[in-house]
């Protein structure tokens, strides 16, 4: 569970939180390391259970992934693969954010035009009320 918890909007706080959204963009997301932080393109999969992100972008954040404390089997559309498993210090999309957020760390196939996955392991920590038809997102 992480060990902080807030949203931010603009620099204001407001909770519940309501944001439209297109389910097919990509969204900036700032993910945060021991050494650095970096944004990069993902999308919400909310039929997955971690973060993922590159492991170039793992690495440059200041992860070892040869010797990561946890290693995982996930499957994936490409088949079954075995990741290595971190803990960003942050993660933020929207202006809503988290600490201590398990990810995956996965490259995904070249023909991607994303380089990670918005998934459960951030999204569960929030109430979150999902309307795919209206293109609304609430952070409760």
């Amino acid at each position: 569970m992480p060990d902080r918890l807030f949203l931010r909007v603009w620099g204001h706080c407001y909770n519940p939180l309501t944001l439209r959204i297109d389910p097919s963009i990509h969204f900036q997301v700032r993910v945060e390391g021991p050494l650095d932080f970096a944004v990069i393109d993902m999308i919400l999969d909310t039929g997955a259970t971690l973060v993922t992100i590159p492991t170039s972008v793992a690495n440059d954040l200041g992860y070892s992934l040869y010797q990561p404390g946890d290693m995982q089997y996930l499957t994936t559309p490409s088949g079954i693969v075995h990741a290595p498993i971190i803990t960003l210090i942050s993660v933020e999309v929207l202006g809503v954010a988290a600490t201590g957020i398990r990810a995956a760390c996965i490259d995904m196939p070249g023909s991607m035009t994303f380089a990670g996955l918005l998934e459960l392991s951030f999204l569960r920590i929030f109430d979150v009320d999902l309307h795919f038809r209206s293109g609304v997102i609430r952070f409760n």
